[in-house]
């Protein structure tokens, strides 16, 4: 398939290219293909092209001016702020490795500015605005704090998604009264803004990872010789008389015979006078990981070479998963006693006038025509006749 360039594309509607780029991002993001998959890769670039022939359009249309807020914009205008972050996803999926950095600073631009615009607008959620805060803080960032933004990040996605998906059916249904026409552009409003606030929380952890991969880039091409190539790691300085020493059990004098003495190691790893031989550490001799560093690493999970969790690492992550596990129950719950409510509530009342639950009535009913019929039983303590 070939790709259209761009000056075709702008002879298109702003309308159609961001349906087509819309589309695009939606197939890239929920695709299971893998990121290497030419096809794939084709429909990237061909988001790409009608992203940026979009954003040209509404640069030259000036739909969005520096001193409008979010409610003097119309709404059908409202779904163009999508365009830089759909460039940003987009750019990020790109696997020439050989422009990796650049696409990295280019997406990073796109993002950053999508929330830039809705800080503009005082449309961006509180929940992204104060993540925003905790990230460009100098001091040292409290996990705690870390934790409890993540949370209230993910529970307010969720109600956003789950009024977005109420909003989707009254659209649907939109036009069929008089009633739902008048109301269905304030629906197609609201619908569009909650989608915004959910695209914010995709480009913030976006921004995030891409800062990550941007620095490591950075220190990795400052590392590089004037080959290209990259240094290898120094080895780790041992210290006298560290790891395990493989000692000689042959027979010495001073020993009997079958009866080897055993040497006596001192500083440095050397052998003292009616002691065995030292050969060397085990690494030296043999090429592999000594028993008692092997045992160090082990406890204290740091490997040279390898990327492995830390003890503290570790818990944090696990109390970071616990934290949203406890969130999401406290949510479910509080939806279930929600749900217990307003069925007592209809229960209790019948159309709103007050009238008591007739099931109710009739257990009332029932239990005093039983105090009155049976002599002995309930209501009767004494068996009186």
């Amino acid at each position: 398939m070939a790709t259209t360039s761009t000056p075709d594309l702008l002879l298109l509607p702003l309308s159609l290219n961001f349906r087509k780029a819309q589309a695009y991002y939606n197939d890239v993001d929920g695709t299971s293909l893998s990121g290497n998959d030419p096809k794939l890769q084709e429909q990237v670039t061909q988001g790409l092209a009608l992203c940026e022939a979009a954003l040209r359009q509404v640069s030259a249309q000036s739909i969005f001016s520096q001193n409008e807020l979010v409610d003097d914009l119309n709404t059908g205008d409202l779904r163009y702020l999508l365009l830089p972050l759909y460039r940003g996803e987009l750019l990020l999926r790109v696997t020439d490795q050989s422009r990796r950095e650049a696409l990295l600073g280019e997406a990073l631009a796109c993002l950053r500015g999508f929330l830039d615009d809705l800080m503009r607008l005082e449309v961006l959620p509180r929940e992204v605005a104060r993540s925003l805060q905790a990230a460009e803080s100098t001091g040292p960032a409290d996990l705690a704090t870390l934790r409890d933004l993540k949370v209230a990040r993910f529970k307010a996605n969720k109600i956003n998604k789950a009024r977005m998906e109420v909003l989707a059916g009254r659209l649907r249904r939109a036009g069929q009264t008089e009633e739902e026409e008048e109301d269905g552009e304030e629906i197609e409003r609201e619908h569009m803004l909650l989608l915004i606030g959910c695209c914010t929380h995709t480009a913030l952890d976006s921004i995030r990872a891409a800062e990550q991969e941007h620095d490591m880039l950075k220190q990795v091409a400052e590392l590089r010789l004037p080959d290209g190539t990259v240094p290898r790691a120094p080895p780790e300085p041992r210290e006298a008389g560290g790891g395990l020493r493989v000692l000689s059990v042959m027979p010495q004098a001073g020993g009997s015979a079958g009866q080897p003495a055993m040497p006596q190691v001192g500083a440095g790893g050397v052998a003292q006078a009616g002691g065995g031989n030292v050969v060397g550490t085990w690494e030296e001799k043999h090429g592999r990981v000594s028993y008692a560093n092997a045992m160090q690493q082990i406890h204290t999970g740091e490997i040279p070479g390898l990327y492995t969790y830390t003890v503290e690492e570790w818990l944090r992550q696990e109390e970071a998963e616990r934290a949203l596990k406890e969130a999401q129950g406290m949510d479910e719950m509080g939806q279930r006693s929600a749900a217990k409510e307003l069925a007592k509530e209809e229960r209790e009342y019948d159309i709103g006038d007050g009238e008591e639950d007739m099931e109710d009535r009739r257990k009332l009913i029932a239990q005093d025509d039983f105090r009155e019929t049976t002599t002995r039983g309930s209501g009767n303590r004494h068996n009186r006749s």
